[in-house]
């Protein structure tokens, strides 16, 4: 169980798992050892509050696939939803009061050798290979946070999981293993420049010092505590050489700075229409991730394509309405009021209560981390283990209901779906080998197998009409190929792709006047996508259309040179360096052709 623990919280960006294999084989491990632990142990399932609101959440996951959209997305996050119920009827199970210290130590020093482990030996590689030599700069640092851990959630989910109770275990017996791997987080989290973190961090360490009073000898162990923090700060600050930028970065007001607050704003608004538009049950899960696109991102600061709201309320809100709203409420605020009701207050159950506060507080700010690649957020993993050891210690036993008959329902359930989208990959990858060969009848073959309506017509941000339509322009089908795309922007009026391929389409057939439309509303979903605009400039210029030529123009003038003047300075950063050149050469090459268009 700990090893499928790991498993979840090892970042997704660390080995290139399908996502049609992982999310199925994480699920059905899982399961499989929840069979064999209630069958073991003779437990059944406690039908208490958050058990059924969490079930029935599911459920309105993967029934939204009758309203939705795009029915993959539904599958995603209903997976992932999912894996959390599972890991909640285990979790649930165990009883803390029997649990002695020495426990706690094996469970936690596994988990987070194996976890911190992980990001050790990627963090010194990118240390040594990135700088070449044991030194960090600002930049360097935002490359090994975003390229390896995403977005903090993994070592905010280590820290969120474990370190309030490895911080009780250090209290109560100092050892050198635990010492040592509370260094290793400390260092990990000023190493990551996170200000949410150091701040959630310096607040849970205040409530660990202060419930340090009832502790004999607890002024050693604070002095101990805070030795062990200064060091893994002044470590840091000695491999780090832009200290000012660093310290800069720390500054936990910067989180309400003008362009972060106004993202955050415009997508909560966005959120908030989107729910409008269907209050009850909301438009599906996870197809927020493509609908609030038709808005257009022109005017975030930004100008990036969201992969969630943050702000999981919101989205849980535009996803699922004010049913699913009602259900991850009720997650959140039971065992709250369980709290207040039972009167608890040892110091297990408080570091339970307040880590699961922090959780809801981040999760209205940073969401959950959710995008089309099946990468979600190690917080929401946290989130529910602690809530299951939380509901196991303050909870009543209630009702309870046999595990057996559930649990074949929800294996053949996940088997059907997991042996589906594992032959679609299979397909797409005999399509891609075939358009690698240039053999385009056989990969129009292997598409059109991949492709049914309504059941897998939106993958990996490609409609695969979308796919289709340019192959069979190879073809020389031109006709038929802009019937094909004209459908596929219809289905997914989202995809600023798909609208510049038709663009090109018009463009080549010279059908200007529909090509310069295509290319506008490629634009507005995506102002910075150069190829739109440079074939915005060549189609409005051959009909003498001065207005979106000049609009073409400016946004060469005013985005494309600043951004390769960066992109020459190492401003922007790939990890992989055969994108970062094939990259720089399409730039270069749409800069020619924007200078050989103004100089005719």
């Amino acid at each position: 169980s700990i090893l499928v623990i790991s498993l979840l919280f090892i970042p997704s960006e660390f080995g290139s798992w399908s996502l049609a294999f992982r999310k199925p084989l994480v699920v059905l491990l899982l399961l499989l050892l929840t069979l064999l632990n209630f069958k073991r142990n003779n437990l059944n399932i406690f039908l208490d509050t958050p058990t059924v609101a969490l079930t029935v959440f599911v459920l309105l996951h993967f029934l939204s696939a009758f309203w939705a959209v795009h029915v993959s997305l539904v599958w995603l996050k209903s997976m992932n939803w999912l894996t959390l119920l599972l890991l909640y009827l285990n979790v649930r199970n165990i009883n803390l009061s029997e649990f002695e210290v020495n426990t706690w130590k094996n469970i936690l020093s596994t988990l987070l050798l194996i976890n911190v482990c992980v990001v050790l030996i990627v963090a010194g590689n990118f240390m040594f290979s990135t700088e070449g030599a044991v030194q960090l700069s600002t930049s360097s640092i935002k490359k090994f946070r975003e390229f390896t851990i995403f977005n903090n959630n993994f070592t905010s989910s280590v820290f969120l999981l474990t370190l309030p109770f490895l911080l009780l275990i250090i209290a109560r017996k100092a050892q050198a293993l635990h010492i040592l791997l509370c260094f290793i987080i400390f260092f990990l989290i000023f190493l990551l420049n996170s200000r949410a973190v150091i701040g959630g961090s310096i607040f849970l360490t205040l409530l660990f010092i202060y419930h340090l009073r009832e502790v004999k000898f607890r002024f050693r162990y604070i002095l101990g505590f805070i030795a062990i923090c200064l060091f893994a700060f002044s470590l840091v600050v000695v491999l780090v050489s832009d200290l000012g930028t660093y310290f800069q970065a720390l500054n936990p007001l910067d989180l309400l700075d003008k362009n972060s607050g106004n993202e955050r704003l415009t997508l909560w608004v966005r959120s908030l229409s989107l729910f409008s538009e269907s209050p009850i049950w909301g438009i599906g899960s996870g197809n927020w991730l493509t609908e609030y696109l038709k808005y257009g991102i022109s005017d975030l600061p930004n100008y990036k394509r969201y992969i969630h709201a943050h702000n999981l309320l919101f989205e849980t809100c535009a996803e699922l309405g004010l049913f699913g709203f009602s259900l991850l409420l009720i997650l959140f605020f039971h065992p709250i009021y369980r709290i207040f009701k039972t009167g608890s207050n040892d110091l297990i159950t408080i570091t339970l209560f307040l880590s699961i506060i922090a959780y809801i507080i981040v999760s209205s700010y940073y969401g959950i981390a959710y995008d089309r690649n099946g990468r979600f957020s190690g917080l929401q993993y946290s989130w529910i283990i602690l809530l299951g050891l939380l509901q196991s210690k303050i909870g009543t036993n209630g009702r309870s209901i046999q595990l057996k008959h559930i649990s074949v329902v929800l294996a053949v359930v996940c088997l059907a779906w997991s042996i589906f989208i594992v032959n679609q990959d299979k397909l797409f990858a005999n399509y891609r080998k075939e358009i690698s060969k240039n053999n385009i009848d056989t990969a129009i073959y292997y598409l059109n197998k991949i492709y049914i309506e309504d059941i897998y017509e939106f993958r990996v941000n490609n409609h695969l009409l979308a796919i289709l339509a340019p192959q069979i322009w190879r073809k020389g089908e031109k006709t038929s190929a802009i019937n094909t795309m004209e459908t596929a922007v219809e289905r997914s009026a989202n995809e600023y792709l798909s609208w510049m391929h038709l663009g090109n389409m018009y463009r080549a057939s010279h059908q200007f006047e529909k090509a310069v439309d295509a290319y506008n509303r490629s634009l507005f979903l995506n102002p910075r996508w150069w190829d739109s605009a440079l074939g915005l400039a060549i189609a409005s210029k051959s009909i003498n259309d001065t207005k979106n030529y000049a609009k073409a123009m400016k946004i060469y003038e005013e985005e494309l040179d600043p951004y390769i003047a960066r992109f020459n300075n190492s401003d922007i950063e790939y990890p992989e360096e055969h994108y970062l050149n094939k990259y720089w050469k399409r730039l270069l090459m749409i800069k020619h052709e924007f200078d050989s268009l103004a100089n005719r």
